[in-house]
């Protein structure tokens, strides 16, 4: 499917990351409860894995939806996808946009992921093995995000060529 801006949303792929949220974040409260409670070797591991996973998770989903909203506010021809299994919700060519889509899409990606990240630094308690682990893993994951996909897109800022997409 291709448009420019439109408003419609890859609704099954939202369900989908909708409910992928909604576990890791029950799973992620279950395990760092346990943890809490029994203390131990084995909850400890488990709410520190909770907490990795619902960093990666949550990371994941800011990435790709903030990509998409970006690439809604810069008006860019996508393609959105609707296999079930999609890992990226859209597509983006950039022969079909221009520099201003290409900055948007990128930025907001960015932007979102760093948003998601400080949120969980804000909210999440520090002082349990399975928030800290969700806290680093969610800062760490905006951080080699910015160094692989942030050059491209300050490249492109200052005037190099659009990456094939």
């Amino acid at each position: 499917m291709s448009d420019r801006g439109e408003s419609e949303v890859p609704w099954k792929l939202l369900v989908r990351d909708g409910l992928i949220l909604v576990a890791s974040l029950w799973v992620w409260r279950l395990a760092t409860g346990g943890a809490a409670q029994a203390g131990g070797l084995f909850f400890k591991t488990s709410s520190v894995a909770s907490g990795i996973l619902l960093g990666l998770v949550w990371g994941y989903a800011a990435h790709e939806w903030g990509h998409l909203a970006g690439a809604r506010l810069g008006r860019a021809m996508i393609h959105l996808r609707t296999e079930f299994l999609s890992v990226q919700l859209f597509r983006f060519h950039t022969q079909e946009n221009d520099r201003s889509s290409f900055l948007w899409m990128a930025w907001g990606g960015l932007v979102v992921l760093w948003i998601q990240a400080a949120a969980f630094a804000a909210l999440l308690p520090l002082d349990t093995v399975g928030g800290l682990a969700a806290v680093i893993f969610a800062l760490a994951g905006a951080l080699l995000t910015t160094v692989v996909e942030g050059p491209i897109a300050w490249r492109v800022l200052r005037g190099g060529a659009l990456p094939r997409c």
